[in-house]
């Protein structure tokens, strides 16, 4: 009905790293800006490049 895919070409996908890093990444991405770390480091960044 669907047509999907075989399982071991899903499973063979899921141990690529490169799908983990992505993951990974867009976690830590949606952490960064829930806790407004980023805000919080270019204020430091913008403070210190004063002159």
């Amino acid at each position: 009905m669907m047509k999907a895919g075989d399982t071991d070409l899903l499973y063979n996908s899921l141990s690529e790293e490169v799908v983990w890093l992505m993951t990974g990444s867009f976690i830590i991405g949606v952490g960064v800006r829930r806790s407004v770390l980023g805000v919080r480091i270019s204020s430091l960044v913008m403070e210190k490049s004063k002159i």
